[in-house]
């Protein structure tokens, strides 16, 4: 049950988090777009590597661009928030 909520929540944590970041809802619904995005180019070759690996294995495996990511997020936040300051 928690999973669920979680996934299901993700979505308006991105746009929050965006919005505070760029103080434009337009921006914020780009990072929501870019994400909806990124889920339905990359779903089916997460589903095939589950199906070839297992889930066990296939976790090791997806675990590395996901940590990539979130790694990078401090970064694109600093980013932002520097064009944001310029332009206002």
């Amino acid at each position: 049950m928690a999973l669920g909520i979680a996934t299901t929540m993700t979505p308006v944590a991105f746009v929050l988090f965006a919005r505070s970041v760029t103080h434009s809802f337009a921006s914020a619904s780009l990072v929501l777009a870019a994400s909806t995005a990124g889920g339905l180019l990359f779903g089916p070759a997460r589903g095939r590597l589950v199906d070839r690996f297992g889930p066990r294995d296939a976790v090791l495996f997806l675990a590395v661009p996901d940590i990539a990511t979130d790694g990078g997020g401090p970064l694109t936040q600093f980013k932002l928030r520097r064009v944001s300051v310029t332009d206002g």
